[in-house]
């Protein structure tokens, strides 16, 4: 009878964790202030790109599993389908092939920005004045398109923003480039380096902000029913609301950026 038992138990276990994954979608969330934050003393993490998906998982019955990695090894879980979904994927051709992508959430008019030392901020007006400095860059980085391509810019690489950081106070280049200005300001902050603000020049530009589910994610026919509920949030309002809660702008609607060019090739993912 004890063996019986313990078959029957393992049994129902067995079958009750199918059925919770059943109604599960696996998530990855990693450091993106201010729209994912991760507190680095307990753990905990936030940001209306949690809340977002987890309103529309919701509304179809599914509850989201969160994980925490860093972009890349996100990515590589989306190509094996070993994640469901991942907030903040930039559009790339290549990547249509693994992913799928959702409507955007929204639009963001998110500026390429130049950081120069205090009182130099005149040293960038204009484009062409990147001809007459060393420019730090992120290795692996798109920026624009004109930026990306130009031979003719003095650029100095760095591996990720602390090693950027740390070069520029230490004077290895006159300005740095920077798509992701919240991410920087931690990084010089934890170098304990103040010394630094924003050069009269920026690149001025619009962004989609959507999420993209694995085409071999198991939940993958559930796609359209995600992707409606997706929009519901938009025409409710209820996505700005998340960007409310945490007192940041709430993203553009379509409506707003009539004429205006969207460009994802600046997005660090």
């Amino acid at each position: 009878m004890k063996k019986i038992y313990n078959v029957a138990f393992i049994f129902i276990i067995f079958c009750t964790t199918v059925q919770a994954g059943e109604y599960m979608l696996e998530a990855d969330y990693r450091q993106r202030p201010p729209e994912m934050i991760i507190d680095e003393q307990t753990g905990d993490f936030s940001g209306p790109l949690i809340d977002v998906l987890n309103m529309a998982a919701a509304e179809v019955g599914l509850t989201v599993k969160w994980q925490q990695n860093y972009f890349k090894r996100s990515y590589s879980r989306l190509i094996r389908g070993s994640v469901d979904i991942v907030p903040r994927v930039i559009i790339k051709e290549d990547r249509k092939e693994y992913v799928k992508y959702f409507d955007p959430i929204g639009y963001q008019q998110k500026n390429i920005v130049f950081i120069v030392k205090k009182g130099k901020e005149s040293l960038l007006e204009k484009y062409d004045d990147l001809y007459k400095v060393i420019v730090g860059v992120k290795k692996g980085t798109a920026y624009f398109k004109r930026f990306d391509s130009d031979a003719r810019i003095n650029k100095k690489l760095s591996v990720d923003d602390k090693n950027m950081s740390m070069m520029f106070a230490a004077n290895r280049f006159d300005a740095m480039i920077i798509l992701d200005m919240p991410a920087f300001e931690k990084a010089l902050k934890d170098i304990g380096f103040d010394n630094y603000t924003l050069a009269n020049y920026k690149y001025v530009q619009v962004i989609s902000n959507q999420y993209a589910m694995s085409k071999k994610s198991p939940k993958i026919q559930m796609f359209d029913k995600i992707n409606q509920a997706f929009k519901n949030l938009v025409n409710n309002d209820q996505v700005s609301k998340c960007y409310q809660k945490y007192n940041l702008s709430p993203l553009l609607k379509k409506k707003d950026i009539q004429g205006m060019e969207i460009d994802n090739a600046s997005l660090s993912d």
